[in-house]
């Protein structure tokens, strides 16, 4: 894995420059990759470069702030591996689609909120999906179980729910319930927060627009056009 992380990385190098002298699909094709670290990079539509000529890390969030608790959503990239069990190849094939990290934390006071005790669901772009279909007057619920398949499977629960909101003025707003069941460490949780019109369609659309990074195809995309551009420069 370490050996595709850096194959990504180089990758990114070649894209990176190629971008900055050709007008082609490159200079407006954002990056989601992750370094060498495994620390996940997030979305910009112009990556950043550090005086060594590396592209730097950049983290992109938005954070709806509510009386009662605050929700984060941050994208999380997918992650790459050889084709082939050599890698010699320099191919690379997606192993992870990238998620959709939700983080909720409670209210403490004014404008303060909880966020060293924080709550985390990570939405698949499956459900991603489902969240972008969903109409007005539907609900939906996601159940995850981190420790699924493993010894501790059932010891932590999380189910995550969207519904209507009852008598809201903004017909089309939702209440996100997070409710967060953990035997190992004693905790019973839950968070409450109203979503409105407006609100959901920020995130509609940005799940819409992050959705083909998750799934990897900005890579293939990118791999086409640096192909077509040594072609050109060859010939």
């Amino acid at each position: 894995m370490v050996r595709a992380l850096k194959l990504v990385d180089h990758f990114c190098k070649l894209a990176v420059e190629s971008s900055s002298s050709s007008s082609g699909l490159l200079v407006n094709m954002p990056m989601l990759v992750k370094d060498s670290f495994s620390k996940p990079r997030t979305i910009s539509s112009v990556p950043s470069i550090s005086t060594s000529g590396q592209l730097g890390r950049i983290f992109a969030n938005h954070t709806f702030y509510k009386g009662k608790a605050a929700l984060r959503m941050e994208p999380v990239a997918p992650e790459f591996c050889p084709l082939n069990a050599g890698g010699d190849s320099g191919a690379l094939k997606i192993s992870r689609a990238g998620t959709l990290m939700l983080e909720f934390a409670h209210s403490v006071g004014e404008r303060k909120y909880d966020w060293n005790k924080k709550q985390m669901f990570a939405l698949s772009v499956t459900e991603l999906g489902c969240l972008i279909s969903l109409s007005p007057n539907e609900s939906c619920e996601f159940f995850h179980d981190p420790l699924m398949g493993k010894s501790g499977s059932g010891k932590i629960q999380k189910v995550l729910q969207l519904t209507p909101r009852p008598n809201a003025s903004d017909a089309s707003g939702y209440f996100i319930r997070l409710k967060v069941s953990n035997k190992i460490a004693q905790i019973e949780e839950q968070f409450n927060m109203p979503i409105t019109k407006a609100e959901f369609t920020l995130m509609r659309s940005a799940f819409n627009y992050v959705l083909p990074y998750f799934l990897g195809w900005h890579a293939f995309a990118n791999s086409i056009s640096i192909r077509e551009q040594a072609s050109t420069a060859s010939g």
